[in-house]
C-alpha cells in the first residue's frame, strides 16, 4: 500500500476495519480548555476558572461542565469530535455531533439500498446516538433542539425496521397522556413471570438509549421497562410534561402498567435510578409498599 495518508473513513469501512471496531490511523490530538488547561491530552486538565466562571450568561449561572468530549476512545468518530470541538461551547458541540451523525445515517441508507440489513442496523443506531448527543443539552428554545430529537428517534425506528428488536414498545398511560418506551424481558418458558426493574434515569436521558443498556438485567433474569418519564426525552419534547416534585405520580403509572401484564412478577418490582432519577426513586420508593427494592446514584448531595 506504501501509505496510510489518503486512507478514509469510508474506505476502512469497506475493509470492514471501522466496523469491527478497530480505531481508525488518525493522529490523536487533546483538547484545550485555555491557556491553563494543563498538558495537551492529559486526563482532568481544564481551567477551573474559565469552566464554571458563566460569563454573559444573563442573571449568572453556570457553563454545562459535561460538553467536553475525550480522546481516549477507540471509535473514530467520536475521536474526530474531540479534535475538532471546542469544549465548554454549546455550538460548536452541536455542530460537531450532528455532523458525524449524518454521516453515519447516510452510510447505514448505502448499507440498507444495499440489503446489508446487520451493517445498516449499526450504523442507523450510530446515528441515533449521535444526534441524541447533539441534543440532549439544547434548550427547549433553541431551534434546532427539535430537529435533532425527531432525527434521534428517526434513526432509531430505522435501525429496528431492519432486523429484529430486543424489546418490545409499550405505551403507558399516565393521568390521560400516553407516554412512550420499552420493555425488554430475558428468554424464558411461555407463562414464566420476571422480576422488573423500571428506570429511573436523569433529567438529560432519553429511553431510546436507556433500554439499550438493559443487558446486565437480563443476564441476571431481569426484566427492564424504560419510559420517557414527565421531563424527560419525548414527553418533555413533544408532549411539554414536566418533572412533578411528587415522582410517586409516575411510579404507580409504571406498576399499575406492569401489573397487567402476564409475563411480570408483581410481587417483586424494583427501581434503578441516576441523576435525577436519584430524588425520584428513593421518594417513589417510600410513597408506597409496591417498590421492593430501589438503586439510585444521585445527580447531587443536596437539593436545598
Amino acid at each position: 500500500m506504501g501509505s496510510f495518508g489518503n486512507l478514509t473513513r469510508r474506505s476502512l469501512v469497506r475493509w470492514g476495519v471501522v466496523s469491527a471496531g478497530i480505531t481508525a490511523f488518525t493522529p490523536a490530538r487533546g483538547q484545550d480548555a485555555g491557556s491553563e488547561s494543563g498538558t495537551l491530552g492529559a486526563v482532568g486538565g481544564r481551567a477551573e476558572q474559565e469552566l464554571y466562571a458563566g460569563k454573559g450568561l444573563p442573571g449568572g449561572g453556570q457553563l454545562e461542565i459535561r460538553l467536553s468530549a475525550t480522546l481516549y476512545t477507540s471509535d473514530p468518530d467520536q475521536l474526530e469530535v474531540a479534535q475538532r470541538m471546542k469544549p465548554f461551547n454549546l455550538d460548536s458541540w452541536v455542530v460537531e455531533w450532528t455532523r458525524v451523525a449524518e454521516r453515519n445515517e447516510q452510510m447505514a441508507d448505502q448499507f440498507a439500498a444495499q440489503g446489508l440489513k446487520v451493517t445498516a442496523n449499526e450504523f442507523y443506531l450510530r446515528a441515533s446516538n449521535f444526534y441524541r448527543e447533539a441534543c440532549w443539552p439544547q434548550p427547549v428554545t433553541d431551534s434546532r433542539m427539535l430537529p435533532s430529537y425527531k432525527k434521534m428517534r428517526e434513526t432509531f425506528d430505522k435501525a429496528w425496521e431492519l432486523v429484529r428488536p430486543s424489546f418490545e414498545r409499550v405505551r403507558i398511560n399516565y393521568e390521560g397522556t400516553m407516554l412512550d418506551g420499552y420493555f425488554r424481558k430475558p428468554n424464558g418458558a411461555a407463562g414464566r413471570k420476571f422480576p422488573t426493574v423500571i428506570a429511573f434515569q436523569g433529567a438529560d436521558t432519553m429511553a431510546e438509549a436507556t433500554i439499550q443498556n438493559a443487558g446486565a438485567y437480563m443476564g441476571r433474569g431481569l426484566a427492564y421497562l424504560a419510559v420517557d418519564f414527565p421531563g424527560q426525552g419525548g414527553a418533555l419534547r413533544l408532549k411539554d410534561l414536566h418533572l412533578p416534585p411528587d415522582t410517586e405520580r409516575i411510579s404507580k403509572a409504571m406498576i399499575d402498567y406492569l401489573e397487567t401484564r402476564a409475563d411480570v412478577d408483581a410481587n417483586r418490582i424494583g427501581m434503578q435510578a441516576i441523576s435525577m432519577g436519584g430524588y425520584g426513586a428513593p421518594r417513589c420508593a417510600s410513597g408506597g409498599k409496591r417498590i421492593k427494592a430501589a438503586l439510585m446514584s444521585s445527580g447531587s448531595f443536596c437539593l436545598e
